[in-house]
């Protein structure tokens, strides 16, 4: 980072989401160190599980991951899978 200028880096620093959120949640009463904890408790039980289960198979492990195939889109772009709303907000 030595590109960026100190006062740059400051200035942002002040700005970061999760010292905001953090300091949110206290002032309405949440006890934040507790909260970390019971997150990465459950980070590591599920860690833990993940890495007790089988290894994917290599021949099937990228199935359901990537569309094949092609999806036309209708004339304002939105698509099944796209979520999209078009502009009045209603859908396709």
């Amino acid at each position: 980072m030595k590109y960026v200028p100190k006062e740059q880096v400051e200035e942002w620093r002040k700005k970061d989401p999760i010292e905001r959120q953090e300091k949110r949640v206290r002032e309405l009463g949440v006890d934040v160190d507790e909260l970390r904890a019971a997150v990465q408790a459950e980070i590591d039980a599920a860690t833990e599980e993940a890495l007790a289960g089988p290894m994917p198979d290599p021949a099937t492990a990228t199935d359901r991951l990537f569309h094949e195939g092609e999806e036309i889109l209708v004339g304002d772009g939105a698509a099944p899978w796209s979520g999209f709303s078009g502009a009045n907000g209603k859908g396709s």
